[in-house]
């Protein structure tokens, strides 16, 4: 866009005797400069920044440029090409301009014709909508991951988690392991012996009273868990309905099933308490139901469980502990004397609830982080073209905003004035933008049974981003050019 300033500058070279294949000569090498000098930055940008990229993609990432000729050829080959399409504008627009009509001022290769400015506003809307579905996307995926935060349906921060091994002192005094835990100021709570919410993963197969089954047709599989007395109580599980897992009833340790709400409905009772549910191994009796929970990722549907207590302490099973804020080092110190204490043969590996969780997610917090540098890379670049266009555009009317100013023209109303027809430019890229970042996420959020949606808030958000874009880069150009005094742009007239 730029370089139809330089349309003097020709008009003299040609007027001294300089040929078409110069002119072409000229812009075609001065942006192949521009290109190799581009390639030559970024080819030292990606050294410095390819660890960082390899450790948060989790590969060991080496790459000598130089060593692989194939890639160097590439990358000369695609740098030559973007140098030729970005100079062939000017090079072979400008070199057949006659030198008569340049000296005059004409930029017409014909008849005088107004010079449009389709392609390069074009470009302008091309990057916002870039950017601009970039943002929608970016905020789509923040939203689902803390949807997923607060969608677990139990607790799970500040709590810290390991496993009980099948044998050894531990797992033979879990009582005495647990009591000296809790006398610890900074342990509010402790859980032993039992399925955490997130390994609940054992399959077996459930019938109840009154189902339909064929002679010799097995129930079907469900999810079973054994846990300790204070499960729902200590992940604070919402208990609906029943009551709870309770050491006042000598039948809950070897009867007693709590069932989740999907597995109440899979049953199609109405009032399940004290109806009779086996699993294999138990045949059992429904004391209470909870609301659901995931213990699975929520890209799955929440699926029937059932609950009992632990039957043998020889049975494999995990503790968790929830600790205060206040000291995590400190805590983490006592716990791990306490368990060498009770298990001094097997390691000390512990994990906190929340990370195990977030785990199962972590490919959609890479995708969210990589939208996020990615969307500021398109914002930048984006305000970079349109910083050019706002310079350009300020610049062809310099001679106009002198008159202005000297009718009376303010500064915001010049503002306004310049700032109006990008502000057109956003509008149409919001137009395009919009509808393809609703169709690219509505389809990434298929991937989730349970899902945060796609709210009208994050769509005008991002379309209020991209306005304050434009206006902020705007402005700042627009209101050097409305400060500047008429004088300076008028007194050659």
């Amino acid at each position: 866009a730029r370089a139809a300033n330089r349309y003097k500058e020709i008009g003299v070279r040609k007027v001294v005797g300089a040929s078409k294949r110069h002119i072409i000569r000229q812009f075609l090498g001065e942006s192949m400069i521009f290109t190799f000098a581009a390639l030559s930055i970024s080819i030292v940008l990606a050294k410095l920044l390819l660890p960082s990229f390899g450790s948060f993609i989790d590969r060991n990432l080496k790459y000598n440029i130089f060593s692989d000729y194939h890639s160097l050829i590439y990358l000369a080959c695609f740098s030559i090409t973007l140098g030729l399409i970005s100079g062939s504008y000017p090079a072979f627009y400008m070199s057949v301009l006659k030198p008569i009509n340049i000296i005059k001022g004409s930029m017409s290769v014909g008849p005088a014709r107004k010079k449009s400015p389709a392609f390069r506003n074009s470009m302008v809307v091309f990057q916002f909508v870039i950017s601009i579905v970039m943002i929608v996307c970016t905020l789509t995926v923040y939203s689902q991951l803390d949807f997923i935060k607060n969608k677990s349906g139990f607790a799970k921060n500040q709590i810290l988690t390991g496993y009980i091994y099948t044998d050894g002192d531990l797992r033979s005094n879990l009582e005495l392991f647990e009591a000296e835990l809790k006398q610890y100021p900074q342990i509010s709570d402790v859980y032993v012996n039992g399925a955490l919410p997130v390994t609940i993963s054992n399959r077996p197969r459930a019938k109840w009273e009154g189902q339909a089954l064929e002679e010799g047709e097995l129930g079907p599989l469900i999810y079973g868990a054994e846990v300790n007395y204070n499960f729902l109580d200590f992940f604070k599980i919402e208990l609906i309905e029943g009551r709870n897992f309770s050491k006042e009833f000598s039948t809950d340790a070897s009867q007693a099933i709590i069932l989740n709400e999907t597995a109440v409905k899979a049953t199609g009772w109405d009032n399940p308490i004290g109806k009779k549910y086996s699993l294999e191994g138990i045949d059992g009796i429904v004391i209470g139901v909870i609301k659901d929970f995931h213990n699975t990722s929520l890209r799955l549907k929440v699926e029937p469980m059932a609950l009992s207590l632990t039957k043998s302490n020889r049975s494999k099973g995990y503790y968790a502990i929830k600790i205060s804020s206040d000291d995590i080092p400190g805590t983490l110190t006592f716990v791990e004397n306490k368990f060498k204490e009770f298990a001094p043969d097997y390691p000390f590996i512990y994990s906190f609830l929340d990370e195990r969780i977030n785990r199962m997610y972590r490919s959609e917090q890479k995708l969210g982080q990589i939208f996020y540098y990615f969307t500021f890379i398109a914002i930048f670049i984006s305000c970079l073209g349109l910083f050019g266009l706002a310079s350009f555009t300020t610049e062809q009317r310099t001679k106009e905003i002198g008159i202005r100013k000297v009718l009376g023209a303010s500064v915001s109303g010049i503002i306004m004035l310049l700032s109006r027809d990008f502000v057109k430019l956003v509008l149409a890229a919001n137009i395009i933008a919009l509808p393809i970042a609703y169709l690219a996420m509505n389809k990434w959020l298929l991937n989730f049974a349970y899902r945060a949606g796609l709210g009208i808030h994050i769509f005008l958000f991002a379309a209020l981003i991209a306005f304050f874009i434009v206006v902020m880069t705007v402005s700042f150009k627009s209101f050097k050019a409305a400060q500047a005094s008429p004088t300076d742009s008028l007194r050659y007239e």
